[in-house]
């Protein structure tokens, strides 16, 4: 193949290599002290444990979490295998896909030819060329089947093994039917990283791109033949290349993997709180598509242009002032954000003073109110603390009940107990006020990440969602309880939250 990179590019990409080779070398330069018959018996052991495997031949690699093991055995079993690992960014799963199953088939004597597709040239060449450098240089892995003698480069995008294996790398959509090398097709297909934000947004090209994998991909073997295919890829935007597989493709095999399990946990050892905590600063809308595989576009009910921000009042000078409570119905951290939107009202306008937008535990939220409620008080400031109605009210109450103890003072919580209708009919209702221009946020709170959270839902919102929408439902709350306040008066000063025992919460 042509070679399209400068020069430049090259040879800063062999030095890359160069050094991958060294240490490759120098990870993989003991070998065990074996009989023939241990050493047979060791490999036939590891070719059956793609976990075992990578400790011996790559062991330089971080630590392999469980879930690619289990991808991994889908695709060593199935040699038909057609799949999806819809898995989050950062998740390691290119390394296992083009490095690791690639050297293990061709020791299990299950690979002929193997094409790899980037979304350029440029980045199948280096997922290649990592894998040339694993050939050449893997010291075990050449003790135990021999030496890679290596044909052509990867800087042309194609070379060959001495004993007649294939490998090339493409870029997506490149001209490839009737593809074959020395009479052979491929049998190891994987398409990396190939959908991209910037694709997403030209759907037609998306379909194209859906299209050429199937027909011209999936076209260069011949009818009846077997060949494993892997699409690899988050699942971000419902206008992707992913999203035909998800809906047009029944017989994917998919192996979703998201960065927090159903109860709010990291799903590897790898994953800190500070790995958590850089990713959420990216914003809720980015966390959803990057991290949970769940594509959370603009609604169709709030607009940006909505969206207004300014310096708010003196906080004692509103009508009034609500920090209204949403705290989902269940207690684990994977479930639904617990949300509290403080909101004042002046006049017709509506401020959102503050925000608490997480997934946590109902502990976390209750003793964040009280903290922030103490800042109030400090300042002479009273606010009415309401909390949706519902049937874990008990819980609510034992959970501020046992803060009150901890601390020696208490807050009065009023229950929202209204008849609500329909979530979705009720937060579209109330959009009107952001329509009208009624509604700000609070300027000073722009980079807050609890409020972008609030805001990132409140722009995703729509009907029928999947997306989380508690801060909207929250703000919707506030804003009607507000409603029904008009010309009361400016309670918004000196209320203490202090109380004795017996005349805590008002349930």
């Amino acid at each position: 193949m042509k070679q399209r990179l400068s020069n430049k590019r090259i040879d800063n990409l062999v030095r890359q290599f160069e050094l991958y080779a060294a240490q490759i070398q120098t990870a993989t330069a003991e070998t065990l002290d074996e009989t023939s018959e241990q050493k047979s018996k060791r490999i036939k052991q590891l070719l059956k444990d793609p976990k075992g495997f990578q400790e011996y031949y790559l062991s330089f690699l971080k630590e392999t979490p469980d879930y690619l093991i289990t991808a991994a055995k889908k695709v060593l079993k199935d040699p038909d295998f057609f799949g999806w690992w819809m898995m989050f960014r950062g998740a390691r799963k290119s390394t296992w896909l083009a490095q690791i199953l690639p050297l293990m088939l061709l020791a299990r004597g299950e690979l002929n030819f193997m094409l790899l597709i980037g979304p350029n040239e440029d980045f199948a060449m280096r997922l290649l060329g990592s894998l040339q450098t694993q050939l050449e240089n893997n010291k075990r892995f050449i003790s135990d089947f021999g030496e890679q003698r290596i044909h052509g480069s990867w800087a042309d995008r194609e070379f060959t093994t001495k004993k007649g294996i294939s490998f090339l790398g493409l870029g997506m959509g490149q001209p490839i039917r009737g593809l074959n090398i020395q009479m052979k097709r491929p049998d190891y297909i994987v398409a990396s990283d190939i959908d991209s934000k910037e694709l997403s947004k030209n759907p037609a090209r998306c379909r194209e791109m859906y299209h050429w994998l199937l027909e011209d991909v999936g076209g260069t073997r011949e009818a009846g033949e077997k060949a494993r295919f892997v699409f690899d890829n988050n699942y971000f935007s419902k206008t992707s290349i992913g999203n035909h597989f998800l809906t047009e493709n029944p017989e994917i095999n998919i192996s979703r993997v998201d960065v927090l399990d159903k109860d709010g946990k990291p799903v590897a050892p790898f994953i800190t709180e500070e790995w958590i905590a850089k990713a959420r600063k990216k914003g809720y809308r980015a966390f959803m598509r990057e991290y949970m595989n769940t594509p959370v576009e603009e609604g169709n009910i709030f607009r940006a242009d909505w969206i207004q921000w300014k310096e708010m009042k003196d906080w004692g000078k509103y009508d009034y002032i609500v920090a209204y409570c949403d705290p989902s119905w269940k207690a684990h951290t994977g479930a639904d954000y617990k949300a509290i939107a403080v909101i004042g009202k002046k006049g017709n306008e509506y401020h959102i003073l503050k925000a608490f937008c997480r997934q946590c535990t109902l502990t976390t939220m209750v003793k964040w109110h009280y903290d922030f409620a103490s800042r109030l008080k400090e300042r002479d400031i009273h606010i009415y603390n309401v909390v949706e109605g519902g049937f874990i009210q008990d819980s609510i109450r034992d959970a501020y009940d046992a803060e009150s103890e901890l601390r020696g003072k208490y807050i009065d919580v009023l229950v929202d107990n209204r008849k609500k209708d329909n979530k979705h009919v009720r937060i579209e209702a109330i959009s009107v006020k952001w329509e009208r221009g009624v509604v700000y946020y609070n300027v000073s709170e722009k980079d807050d990440p609890d409020m972008l959270t609030g805001l990132d839902q409140t722009l995703a919102f729509e009907q029928g969602t999947k997306s989380h929408d508690d801060f909207p439902d929250a703000c919707e709350g506030g804003i009607s309880w507000l409603e029904q306040r008009r010309g009361f008066g400016n309670p918004c000063r000196s209320f203490a939250i202090g109380r004795k025992r017996g005349e805590g919460l008002s349930f």
